[in-house]
């Protein structure tokens, strides 16, 4: 059998590679190919390049490499000669004899390595400055580096870490050049040629889960907090091929829990699930383990975080060990299930946040205000006050400090500024919206604007989602707003208006997934979510305070209504243009009392749209 020396020449040979397509009955034009594998009328396949120069066919038109479109020379050997490994291993012609002596290591090639990797790691020792760089720039101290024989080569600015990949009885397989700084390239191997697909570094304790690493480094950081890991030297791969594990990967672990940490990036949101299935048909419990990383903050990979934990945060590494463990027991989908764990859980002690209304009313039927981690919905038919109260809430909030999020997806942002403005200076809207204030109605926007146009209130509109505002989308501009201004209460207004996936298969899904979003989205930003939404057509009401109106009269109500903390039926009443009332029932308060029939009369300005608390008297 060929070493995989042979096999990665041959696989970074594409004349190769086109030639066997050909002899399979394919059409090869540039980099097009009419496949072989199926009938192909137009050209539904192309050679490409991988990442380390290896060449591969994909067809987009038929899963011809067993339950994949791709494979490489020796998978369209094996599929179009119907043989195993073996059998293309054969028809390939691959034996020691078949490869070209420029391509092996040579004696001199070998010894020249062997001294290279001997040379830096005495450099490295004698370097206190370069280990002390390693250790707060990777997290490795000066055992591991020893136990593993790091080195160090190169000139100030050029540097780079080197690593002997060794096998399991020590002997030295090649060495690995990786970046020491940022302005050397990435890394190199060395002797040139050298296969790049070895598992190294090992090292495995007899507790614990191994931490399976997509490359060395970052193995080796957590060796020095005192885990067992396993380092794959190639790395991902790409998101649209990510690397298989080695086979020597399933030996190791066999029997051993296994925890996988994918980097923050597309690439290991892809590498992480494809690896975990390779472990989990082996019969091995792998699991991706979540260490809430962040490329924009910093942290890519699992050697950024436990450096951020030793350095940053000064923490022992027994602690970082201790917090690596507790992140994958937390990886257990059964994890918290337990009343023992629940009540030892941070999440259940956490106090809960009342965000003010500015409603007096309001507020202490709330029990104190509108409770974060959840979604409150504000209900009722088209006029009735739905926005104008949703714009008095916001007010409320920003105007006791607490930053606030307005998404309209029915009005203009600069509409949504007017009714605000019309509420605070207590103008009309029609005169705002004729574009130009004069006199008393001037005076009084000044006013508004000295004393409120610095409160933390935020307005978006479609101009941030000009393609419409899906789900997904809601949750990453929220997400954005807590980071960005530390948003605690949000308002959507409305529900009616986000737009469907092309993967949801009717409204009913939508209602499902849209209700189970927002709950999720209030749960994970700790905001007080706002959200209007109407009425079913079909729901009528005998009178203002809308008796009538259950929560089944809830638009989507299958499930938006009981996902739901709170649910307001807001109706309105017009004595004049200066003056009406707002009617607000609660049809559903989860965290406070509710007494049957009560509902809240709040004093509307229906020129202003202002709404206030009614006199005591």
């Amino acid at each position: 059998m060929p070493d995989r020396t042979q096999l990665d020449i041959l696989k970074k040979d594409r004349g190769r590679l086109t030639a066997e397509l050909e002899a399979a009955g394919a059409t090869v034009t540039g980099t097009t190919v009419r496949c072989p594998f199926h009938e192909d009328t137009n050209p539904s396949g192309g050679i490409h390049e991988l990442d380390g120069g290896q060449w591969a066919y994909t067809c987009h038109g038929c899963t011809w490499n067993g339950d994949t479109k791709s494979g490489d020379v020796v998978d369209v050997v094996k599929r179009a000669k119907k043989c195993d490994f073996r059998g293309a291993c054969e028809h390939l012609r691959l034996s020691d004899a078949q490869v070209p002596a420029t391509h092996l290591a040579t004696t001199t090639q070998s010894q020249n390595t062997e001294s290279l990797a001997a040379n830096s790691h005495r450099r490295l020792l004698a370097e206190p400055d370069m280990l002390d760089h390693l250790w707060r720039s990777r997290g490795v101290n000066k055992a591991i580096a020893t136990q593993f024989r790091l080195g160090i080569t190169g000139t100030s600015g050029r540097r780079y870490w080197i690593m002997p990949i060794t096998c399991r009885d020590g002997g030295l397989i090649a060495i690995k050049a990786h970046a020491a700084d940022n302005q050397s390239s990435k890394s190199w191997w060395a002797p040139k040629g050298i296969n790049r697909d070895h598992v190294w570094p090992i090292h495995i304790n007899s507790t614990g889960p191994i931490w399976l690493c997509p490359g060395e480094l970052k193995a080796l950081a957590v060796i020095s907090v005192g885990e067992s890991a396993i380092g794959i030297t190639s790395g991902e791969g790409t998101e649209k091929m990510p690397n298989d594990l080695p086979g020597q990967v399933v030996d190791l672990v066999r029997g051993r829990q296994v925890a996988i940490p994918p980097d923050d990036d597309p690439v290991g949101g892809v590498w992480g699930p494809h690896v975990q299935r390779q472990l989990s048909d082996a019969g091995i419990d792998a699991r991706i383990v979540d260490l809430d990383l962040d490329r924009a903050a910093g942290l890519k990979d699992i050697g950024d975080w436990i450096v951020r934990r030793l350095i940053k945060d000064a923490k022992k590494p027994e602690a970082v060990a201790e917090t690596l463990r507790d992140r994958y027991r937390r990886s257990d989908p059964w994890y918290g299930s337990q009343i023992g764990e629940l009540w030892r859980s941070g999440a259940m002690w956490r106090a809960v946040t009342f965000i003010p209304t500015g409603l007096d009313a309001l507020d202490e039927a709330l029990g104190g205000g509108l409770r974060t981690r959840g979604t409150h919905l504000i209900v009722g038919k088209p006029g009735k006050c739905k926005t104008q109260l949703a714009v008095t809430l916001a007010i409320g909030a920003a105007s006791k400090d607490v930053p606030t999020g307005f998404l309209s997806l029915e009005l203009g942002r600069d509409e949504v500024a007017q009714l605000v403005a019309a509420q605070l200076g207590e103008i009309p809207r029609r005169v705002l919206a004729l574009g130009k204030v004069t006199g008393a109605h001037l005076d009084s926007l000044k006013e508004a604007q000295r004393l409120h146009g610095n409160i933390p209130l935020y307005v978006l509109d479609e101009g941030r989602w000009p393609h419409g505002l899906n789900r997904e989308r809601l949750s990453e501009l929220i997400g954005d707003g807590v980071a960005r201004f530390g948003w605690r209460c949000v308002v959507v207004d409305y529900m009616g208006l986000l737009t469907a996936p092309e993967s949801d298969r009717s409204d009913f899904q939508t209602d499902l997934l849209n209700s189970a979003a927002l709950r999720r989205i209030a749960r994970k930003n700790d905001v007080a979510l706002i959200v209007v939404a109407a009425l079913r057509k079909s729901a009528g009401f005998k009178n203002p305070t809308g008796d009538s109106i259950t929560l089944d009269d809830v638009a989507g109500a299958g499930r938006i209504a009981y996902d739901a903390q709170t649910v307001l039926f807001v109706n309105s009443q017009t004595d004049d243009a200066d003056s009406g009332l707002v009617h607000v029932r609660p049809l559903k308060l989860r965290f406070a009392p509710m007494t049957d029939g009560a509902d809240i009369q709040l004093r509307w300005n229906p020129s202003t749209g202002l709404i206030m608390d009614l006199p005591d008297d």
